[in-house]
């Protein structure tokens, strides 16, 4: 059981002073045994710089999940080490993967202990999210939400029950879609490419379990309470 958890955002879109800062989505998840890389940015310059200024080493991750192969998404992959587990959705075909074992995820499965895809969902871009159990609840990390935010957080909450923690891109949902989605999670942060509505509705709808996050942000995750570092 996971009791503790962190998680370094290494680039949003919103960016933080001595940060580099583009458009794209990468976040360093430690997890005590295991460290992992949810998606890698667009570039390799920002990921190995923002790591560094957190205190992070990209080359002590377990393994590396890719939401979908969208540039702003994988383009950072360079900066990983070679031969490292990435979990993508199946039928990924990339030159940024070569490095990796790649593993296509094509249904929802735990690719490690407590650690889950939703599987592909979609039907244009197919893009998969993770979930991640531990002593303090479900945590849904999603990329672009592509498939709609509000039909990512039905699949989770009906396969895993309530997310404590709902962090990622909604990518400007519809305010019938993110009302829906936010009512399933107790905690959240819209970052990437949520947009400005999103996070405003739900600043307003969530008050202080809305958890505003940029680059170079931190978030500890424990049983008892979510904070946020460096904002």
């Amino acid at each position: 059981m996971i009791d503790r958890l962190k998680v370094y955002v290494l680039d949003d879109n919103e960016g933080s002073p001595g940060f580099i800062n583009e458009w794209g989505l990468s976040l360093f998840i430690d997890a005590g045994n295991l460290k992992f890389l949810f998606d890698s940015d667009s570039s390799p310059r920002v990921i190995e710089h923002n790591s560094k200024e957190l205190g992070v080493d990209l080359g002590s991750i377990n393994f590396f999940f890719l939401s979908h192969e969208h540039l702003d998404h994988l383009g950072g992959a360079q900066a990983l080490p070679e031969g490292k587990l990435a979990y993508v959705p199946e039928g990924t075909v990339s030159s940024y993967l070569r490095k990796f074992k790649v593993v296509g995820v094509s249904t929802t499965k735990e690719i490690e202990e407590n650690i889950w895809s939703t599987g592909p969902l979609g039907r244009d871009i197919k893009e998969q999210s993770m979930v991640v159990q531990g002593s303090f609840g479900n945590l849904l990390f999603v990329g672009c939400s592509h498939p709609g935010i509000d039909l990512i957080m039905e699949h989770a909450y009906s396969r895993f029950g309530k997310i404590r923690y709902l962090i990622g891109g909604f990518h400007k949902p519809s305010l019938g879609s993110l009302v829906k989605a936010l009512k399933m999670a107790e905690f959240s942060s819209p970052i990437h490419c949520s947009g400005e509505m999103t996070k405003s509705y739900a600043r307003a709808s969530l008050g202080d379990r809305y958890l505003p996050l940029r680059t170079g942000s931190i978030v500890s995750v424990e049983k008892d309470f979510i904070t946020v570092e460096r904002f």
